[in-house]
């Protein structure tokens, strides 16, 4: 097993069962949890090569791990617009043993500001990311990097306190 994978089980373990996980959803999710491990670790959670796609962060990793794992589940539903979404839920109490601490704190800051927001407000926040307005659309987002220079960018624009 990947980590990968135990991020996604991680995920729909955590996230309120009263939240529909949609694909794009959770892969915002593990895009701001890698993030994160970024900027708190030096290197991302998973071994993704995220890509600025369109307007966002996507790769088809996500949703390529899901449907090869049996202990997930896609299910097509329709919203109340009358849209096509695949939902994402957990079979079973998968095992999630190779996340450490700090994956899982990552996961948990992901999970934490997502989990009241509507996704139009949890887009715009992820869309807001350092990685997203920093880099051209269509570029690889290399989160260990770009949160070596993002955290570059905030010590030199804030002046030492002693």
């Amino acid at each position: 097993m990947s980590k990968l994978r135990d991020a996604i089980a991680y995920i729909c373990m955590n996230l309120h069962s009263d939240r529909a996980l949609s694909k794009a959803r959770l892969t915002k999710l593990l895009y701001l949890a890698d993030w994160k491990s970024a900027v708190d670790h030096g290197e991302p959670i998973s071994d993704i090569e995220w890509e600025f796609n369109h307007f966002g962060p996507y790769v088809h990793d996500v949703i390529d791990t899901v449907q090869a794992d049996p202990h997930f589940r896609v299910e097509h539903k329709k919203t109340t617009s009358g849209d096509a979404v695949d939902i994402v839920r957990c079979v079973g109490s998968p095992s999630v043993d190779q996340l450490d601490e700090g994956d899982r704190s990552a996961l948990d800051f992901a999970i934490a500001k997502a989990r009241d927001l509507p996704y139009p407000e949890f887009k715009r926040m992820v869309y807001g990311t350092f990685p997203i307005i920093s880099q051209p659309r269509y570029s690889k987002l290399r989160l260990a990097d770009l949160a070596r220079r993002y955290k570059s960018e905030l010590s030199a624009a804030s002046p030492q306190r002693y």
